[in-house]
């Protein structure tokens, strides 16, 4: 309604209050971690997340907890507490996940320092947790450490017990991490033939990554395709192809369909590229061929309906308690002081971008077609997620134009004479 002063007292007072209750959750404390950063009051935000922390440690739970009592503002609603007698503390905190939602919420507001601390807190009690490795790597790259990114980099990539997929992510994230630095690209290469030399297939998307090689990469790659070949290898080749604009990428989508585990490439790269079925539906929308867009479409039930909006790719693994506090890490994307995102994040912002431009494409391939009511459908599906008042009102208006044109369709195809029973004189 246009409050966000008073929305935000309201969240303040909510939180606050849930403390002093001693219901110690993590979407309180993020939730007041963010309105603080957003005051521009870090101090605060940081000793909140601290103090989240603290409590989902067993040798430091009593002590935070004294801390929190102690507050001022937590002293307000004493006597609220003073009512719920033999009321005990209620902690559902878990502290793997209390440095993980800390990390995020410090990198979100730039506090990098924090989010890399708490990082590598989070290494250390769980050295297999994947998304943190990558995650750190990420943020030594944010601050600058680019050779201890790449160590990181090189850990995860050179790792025989790692899964493919976070192996191909971090492979993924080499380019934005090290860009055009030769010494850096080398010092990766050689550290990852040194964990793994017989891993042919990271070793050649390594070198197919670096810039400046895109015809030999190419050749790499498909001579690597030819003796071990797989989903995440035929995809990559195929975007090698794309962004050469050579137009063979096409044949290597495909493939990455048949081998059955589109899902599994979308979740190591989706926060940078678009599913293969939908590369190949963009791939016949721009080179003319409306027809076979439109059929491709039929494939993918992720633009269909609102279900793939909402949601994280690991959401149905979470309770309720932890929805909220993914609810509330996401909103920090749209705050003032928030420029920095995970790859989680980037992976939904990128998504709700993908689905926006297809559903553009597509209504142009239905009135292409001369389907103005799909062209409508679509472009009505795509208007839904406009966020800007620009946009909205380009597409009402494209809107419109197609209801105009559709009924002036019709009125062409009415009957234009009548046909009765009366005879026909004969001559």
């Amino acid at each position: 309604e246009g409050r966000a002063s008073q929305a935000d007292q309201l969240l303040e007072t909510a939180y606050t209050r849930e403390l002093a209750l001693e219901h110690y959750k993590a979407h309180a404390f993020v939730g007041l971690a963010q309105l603080a950063f957003d005051k521009g009051d870090a101090a605060l935000g940081l000793k909140l997340l601290q103090t989240m922390v603290a409590l989902a440690d067993a040798e430091t739970r009593e002590t935070a907890a004294a801390e929190v009592a102690s507050w001022a503002n937590i002293k307000v609603y004493a006597a609220d507490r003073a009512r719920q007698d033999g009321a005990e503390m209620e902690n559902t905190l878990d502290r793997e996940e209390a440095l993980r939602l800390a990390a995020e919420t410090a990198s979100a507001f730039a506090q990098f320092d924090a989010a890399i601390n708490y990082r590598r807190q989070l290494l250390a009690a769980s050295p297999e947790d994947e998304t943190n490795r990558i995650e750190l790597a990420r943020l030594l790259a944010e601050m600058k450490n680019y050779e201890e990114a790449v160590i990181q980099l090189a850990q995860i990539i050179g790792d025989r017990t790692a899964t493919r997929r976070a192996r191909w992510q971090a492979v993924w994230l080499a380019p934005e991490i090290i860009g055009a630095r030769h010494e850096l690209w080398a010092m990766l290469t050689e550290r990852v033939r040194t964990l793994n030399a017989g891993d042919d297939e990271m070793l050649a998307a390594l070198s197919s990554s670096v810039p400046g090689r895109a015809d030999e990469s190419v050749k790499l790659i498909k001579t690597l395709e030819a003796t071990n070949p797989n989903p995440y290898l035929n995809f990559f080749g195929a975007l090698l192809e794309s962004r050469r604009q050579s137009g063979d990428e096409l044949a290597g989508f495909v493939r990455t369909l048949m081998e059955g585990k589109n899902e599994t490439v979308v979740e190591a790269v989706g926060f940078a590229e678009e599913s293969p079925l939908r590369q190949i539906i963009r791939f016949y929308a721009l080179k003319g061929q409306p027809r076979a867009a439109l059929l491709a479409y039929e494939l993918d039930q992720t633009l269909k309906g609102d279900e793939g909006t909402e949601r994280s790719e690991d959401a149905d693994d979470t309770g309720d308690a932890e929805q909220e506090t993914q609810v509330a890490v996401q909103e920090s994307i749209g705050r003032g002081g928030a420029r920095y995102k995970t790859l989680r994040e980037r992976a939904v912002e990128r998504e709700l971008g993908s689905r926006r431009e297809l559903l553009g494409l597509l209504s142009l391939a239905a009135e292409q077609t001369g389907d103005l009511d799909r062209a409508v459908e679509f472009e009505t599906a795509r208007m839904n997620l406009l966020s800007a008042t620009a946009e909205r009102q380009s597409s009402e208006a494209r809107i419109r134009k197609l209801l105009s044109r559709r009924q002036e369709n019709s009125r062409r195809s009415a009957s234009a004479y009548s046909v009765d029973q009366n005879l026909i004189a004969q001559r």
